[in-house]
């Protein structure tokens, strides 16, 4: 019988070790679950839409929600800031009830450029 490579499974919460080191603080934002590790690493997962994780250097998180005017959002707006990598966005919105956190599946750049394209032409089409 031939031997298989079994890749361990890694436990979640407080007492899992991943590469990034223990989880020391955890919390959640609606759907959202923010872990911070040993290394200073975030990690914010969706726990409605599995798969999604949005990962950033925190400096350069807090760096991206300094830059991006949050404070001056208005109703329906948003602000998508780039997951590290090959990693999903974070985008907040601004609702009726306040600012509103998703994360939002990374695409192919080429694909989102030719849709924001084809989504003008249409609206301009449409006037």
């Amino acid at each position: 019988m031939a031997k298989r490579n079994i890749i361990p499974l890694i436990k979640k919460g407080l007492s899992g070790k991943t590469p990034e080191g223990a989880v020391v603080e955890q919390g959640t934002i609606g759907n959202l679950e923010i872990s911070v590790y040993e290394r200073g690493v975030i990690h914010i997962t969706d726990t409605k839409k599995s798969g999604l994780v949005f990962k950033k250097d925190p400096d350069l998180f807090m760096t991206e929600l300094d830059n991006n005017a949050i404070e001056h959002l208005v109703l329906n707006q948003s602000v998508k800031i780039e997951g590290s990598g090959d990693n999903d966005h974070l985008v907040l919105t601004m609702t009726d009830k306040g600012i509103v956190a998703s994360l939002e599946k990374r695409g192919f750049g080429v694909v989102h450029t030719l849709k924001n394209f084809i989504n003008k032409a249409k609206s301009l089409a449409k006037n």
